[in-house]
């Protein structure tokens, strides 16, 4: 019964920890979505930037001050990149 009683209330420390991170995660979103829409993306650099599926890379052209993909490079591009 003891340890029944401590799962439960691990369980819901556990729940009330994850619910907050993801409070926390959605309300950065929300701020991180907002300066890029008022960003004017006027300096931007090729970088190699991660497709959130595993070791998977795209090069980019990335916007230096919020850093938002706003553009693929061209062919010449990438290749003067990865030499560097």
């Amino acid at each position: 019964m003891k340890n029944k009683i401590s799962r439960i209330f691990k369980t819901n420390s556990t729940k009330k920890r994850v619910d907050e991170l993801l409070s926390q995660k959605s309300q950065v979103e929300r701020e991180l979505e907002k300066i890029r829409k008022e960003c004017k993306h006027k300096d931007k650099v090729i970088k190699q930037i991660n497709t959130g599926s595993g070791f998977s890379f795209q090069v980019r052209w990335v916007c230096e001050d919020c850093s938002l993909p706003v553009g693929w490079p061209s062919k010449e591009e990438i290749e003067k990149f990865l030499r560097n």
